[in-house]
């Protein structure tokens, strides 16, 4: 293993009212924004060339009533990220549809990867939890781009994300001891719905599973994503989450790893995964993962995980994923690596984040 580099992302912590939430945000991480929105603009002209900014604003606008009705503080606090960013706020919905994007215009990532699992007892040491993922997305873009938010809402509980500049959503844990990890699935028929990275920062801002649990299932999804949630009790479930149909595991002890292919047999048959980018990756880091927290059964700790997540089995598109060698670097719209590797510990509100793959990065703690 490489000698570990301490590198940390931006920490910028939100106070007050939706609005104001995202004026902070816009603010504080201006430039980040601007960049963030420059590079999914250029992302979805390599992929769909000749494709002008207008109709980029015109296919994520479609995606707005519906979020706004959906939850109106959620699009106001995106209002308030424009605002602060000095950005148009279609430009910044845009960028907060990414995923919705890349999968109605552009095809740039059939699925957008992580390696994402969860762990108890008796799979764990001292009966302790985790939930934790690799983020698996562009590099070096998304890597320099990334910023770790703490969240003080006026209502609500708070909340510490990883997230990419301007987007109100990714990957966290809140106060009440609820933590969400998540990574992309790819299946057919999307729609006009809520963008999935609002999902997941609206389940951090509910209190209960149960709470969370109504909120994946009930709710109209405009694109398939998996997503992992926990809480302080050792309630996990696991949700596969296509636009117009779901299936839920309920993980009640041991452990549990998830890709981006479905597990599913009902939603397999609507899968496209093999005509992305993950595959047959997915599949590897998938057996791999659920292989290293299986031989680990009953002693699975803090220290057995970051292993796990630094492993390079089928490098360099391993669970530790790293740029392919043979792609060039000014081809960063193909060029993958993980971006951010996330551990969680709901039981001691603790959120461990590591910039870049964890083999060469330190986890630094959050709380």
């Amino acid at each position: 293993m490489l000698q570990q580099k301490r590198r940390s992302y931006a920490v910028v912590e939100l106070t007050g009212k939706p609005y104001d939430l995202g004026y902070q945000h816009g603010t504080a991480l201006r430039e980040k924004v601007h960049g963030n929105i420059k590079k999914v603009f250029s992302l979805v002209n390599q992929y769909a060339p000749g494709t002008t900014r207008s109709q980029i604003i015109k296919a994520s606008r479609k995606f707005v009533p519906q979020a706004e009705r959906w939850s109106p503080e959620i699009v106001d606090e995106i209002r308030g990220i424009a605002e602060g960013a000095g950005v148009m706020f279609e430009e910044a919905f845009a960028l907060n549809s990414l995923v919705e994007l890349s999968l109605n215009i552009g095809d740039f990532g059939k699925s957008l990867g992580c390696t994402s699992f969860c762990a108890q007892a008796p799979a764990t040491r001292d009966g302790e939890m985790f939930l934790g993922q690799n983020q698996h997305l562009w590099a070096p873009w998304c890597r320099d781009y990334f910023a770790v938010l703490k969240i003080n809402p006026s209502n609500g509980p708070k909340i510490v994300m990883t997230t990419m500049a301007g987007m109100v959503g990714m990957v966290g844990l809140n106060s009440e001891g609820l933590a969400i990890v998540g990574n992309g699935l790819s299946t057919k028929g999307n729609q006009i719905g809520v963008p999935i990275m609002l999902f997941t920062r609206r389940a951090l801002q509910l209190k209960t599973i149960g709470e969370v649990v109504g909120l994946f299932t009930k709710s109209k999804r405009a694109s398939p994503f998996n997503l992992i949630v926990g809480d302080s009790n050792g309630e996990f479930y696991d949700f596969e989450l296509a636009p117009k149909d779901y299936e839920s595991f309920y993980i009640g002890e041991g452990s549990f790893a998830h890709s981006n292919n479905c597990l599913s047999p009902r939603l397999q048959k609507f899968e496209t995964v093999k005509e992305g980018v993950f595959y047959p990756d997915t599949v590897v880091r998938v057996n791999r993962m659920r292989k290293l927290l299986k031989v680990n059964d009953g002693e699975v700790g803090f220290e057995e995980l970051k292993g796990f997540l630094s492993d390079h089995v089928n490098y360099p598109n391993s669970i530790c994923r790293h740029p392919d060698p043979s792609v060039p670097d000014n081809r960063w719209e193909d060029r993958w690596e993980t971006t951010a590797s996330v551990i969680i510990q709901p039981r001691h509100s603790s959120i461990w984040i590591s910039t870049g793959n964890p083999c060469e990065n330190e986890y630094q703690q959050y709380n």
